[in-house]
């Protein structure tokens, strides 16, 4: 009996660290900040994600059908108004993908996402958001992640 049970536990323990090794990490790195423009009380939000190899992610530019888009949505501050859409600035690369059997854009190594913004007035305060993106090699994709953001004005 006595061995019956040091052997579930071993089992147990074997398999809680399988599982743990079998769990990838989202594998980009993201950094933030805020770039004082020339024009007055504006700035353009750089949101930068280094993607290591073999790892890419897909262009805010995907289109329908396919593998999901990055997406980078900002949260309503009274203080800030958002101007246009954020620019994509990397290596992208457009393969035909065959599970979607559609062309996809692939962004890999570091990719930089810019967000002009504009203050109301010469105030101190955060513009914060979320981007939204899906983590691919070319055997697996991770599930599809989000990662928050605030940066100071």
């Amino acid at each position: 009996m006595k061995m019956k049970k040091l052997t579930l536990i071993g089992l147990l323990v074997l398999g809680f660290q399988l599982l743990s090794q079998a769990q990838i990490k989202d594998p980009i790195v993201w950094t933030f900040a805020a770039v004082k423009t020339s024009y007055k009380h504006t700035y353009d939000i750089q949101m930068t994600a280094v993607i290591p190899k073999p790892w890419h992610i897909y262009s805010q530019s995907q289109g329908p059908g396919g593998p999901l888009p990055t997406k980078i949505s900002f949260n309503t501050n009274p203080l800030v108004t958002v101007l246009g859409k954020p620019a994509e600035k990397g290596s992208m690369k457009e393969i035909k993908d065959e599970i979607f059997n559609i062309k996809v854009k692939l962004m890999s190594g570091t990719v930089v996402y810019t967000q002009r913004i504009k203050l109301q007035d010469d105030y101190k305060t955060n513009i914060s958001g979320t981007i939204q993106y899906l983590v691919c090699d070319d055997k697996q994709c991770l599930p599809p992640a989000k990662k928050t953001f605030s940066v100071a004005l």
